[in-house]
């Protein structure tokens, strides 16, 4: 068991570890975190030098440490603190950490180009027929993640728990990272469903389940590879004479319109 002077000691050592951390990956220096935190200038050199914090100092830069989305909003709130250089070199670096998969950064780009005006249920569904988009006309998927068949709609669940854990709000990304046939389907997505609910993709999305039979492809965690998604809906766009992108949006509007007339 650890004397109290050992235990000390550890938690020098950690707390010094993962501020080098937060300085590396975040490319701040340390009077300028300290800057941002409307700390002393010399308080983060005196932590990586063995002064242990307050509890609330420690927990601010715990959270800092584990949440870069915390960090980025902190960064944004108080750039008047920091160099025009520092603070578009610490942006550059938490944004490239917040946007560590290609999922995140398509969700993100939906959520810019809708200004916002979007709610996460809708961000899910865009994603998911971007996909079958990309899948179906250029036999390629646009990010890694399979799409998971759950009774609650949610395609995505870590990604709709990522945003329900952080808020749907405009972020800055590296839009070259996204190709202009991938853009050009997202877009196209969003037109098809913009006068539409998500009661009204969730029928239209029910339903071609039901059609391609999609269930019977599903594995133990319930998600459908890349291969399957793409032979379950090739058969359906054919049935429906969806042959490129843009029949797609007349496809969703007579589709949902034929489902609200059954349903009266």
């Amino acid at each position: 068991m650890k004397d109290e002077r050992g235990d000390n000691e550890y938690v020098k050592e950690t707390f010094s570890e993962q501020i080098q951390e937060i300085l590396t990956e975040y490319k701040i220096g340390k009077k300028p975190l300290a800057r941002l935190l409307g700390w002393g200038e010399t308080t983060i050199i005196r932590y990586m030098e063995g002064d242990i914090p307050t509890t609330e100092y420690l927990s601010r830069l715990k959270q800092i440490h584990c949440d870069p989305n915390y960090y980025y909003r902190l960064l944004l709130e108080n750039r008047d603190k920091l160099t025009n250089v520092a603070f578009k070199k610490s942006r550059k670096a938490v944004l490239e950490k917040i946007m560590n998969s290609k999922i995140k950064l398509l969700a993100q780009y939906i959520i810019n180009y809708c200004n916002r005006d979007i709610t996460m249920w809708a961000v899910e569904t865009i994603l998911y027929y971007s996909q079958i988009l990309s899948l179906t006309m250029y036999n390629k998927p646009i990010f890694e993640e399979k799409c998971q068949i759950t009774y609650n709609i949610l395609p995505y669940v870590e990604l709709y728990e990522y945003m329900k854990l952080h808020g749907i709000y405009i972020m800055e990304i590296e839009e070259n990272q996204i190709s202009k046939e991938e853009k050009y389907i997202i877009q196209t997505v969003i037109k098809a469903f913009e006068w539409y609910n998500f009661k009204a993709a969730s029928a239209l999305l029910l339903k071609e389940r039901e059609e391609s039979e999609m269930e019977q492809y599903q594995d133990e965690e319930k998600k459908i590879s890349h291969d399957n998604f793409r032979e379950c809906y090739t058969k359906l766009f054919q049935s429906y004479q969806v042959l490129k992108p843009e029949d797609f949006i007349p496809y969703v509007w007579n589709r949902i319109s034929r489902l609200m007339e059954e349903k009266k």
